[in-house]
């Protein structure tokens, strides 16, 4: 194998390769370093709005249960004062559900089609 002399036009041409290369990193790094960081705030931010949502939801959570306990402790004493009528609005409530259910669960038969054939 015989070796070829680099001339200093190639040596030249080789380094500027080189020089440009490490240009080419340098400023592919500092780009990485950049989205970093911007992915960096992305997140915190994110996370604190997550923050302020789930407190939020834990909010009205608690306004919901505090509701819905006032709404039990009406229905107690409304209970407790009429009896007769809270039973016949639980028989009427009853029956209507189990009228549903019995509708909405009901088989129908089909109806078979017999096609007649033409003569």
């Amino acid at each position: 194998m015989i070796k070829k002399k680099t001339t200093n036009k190639e040596v030249e041409g080789q380094e500027e390769v080189a020089c440009c290369t490490q240009k080419v990193l340098g400023c592919a790094s500092d780009e990485l370093k950049e989205a970093k960081k911007s992915a960096k705030k992305l997140k915190k931010k994110a996370e604190g709005e997550i923050r302020k949502v789930k407190e939020a939801a834990d909010d009205e959570l608690d306004k919901l249960k505090k509701d819905v306990e006032g709404g039990v402790e009406k229905a107690k004493t409304y209970v407790k004062k009429n009896p007769k009528n809270a039973a016949a609005i639980s028989a009427g409530v009853g029956a209507a559900l189990g009228a549903s259910l019995a509708m909405l669960f009901h088989k129908k038969k089909k109806k078979k089609v017999v096609k007649r054939k033409k003569k």
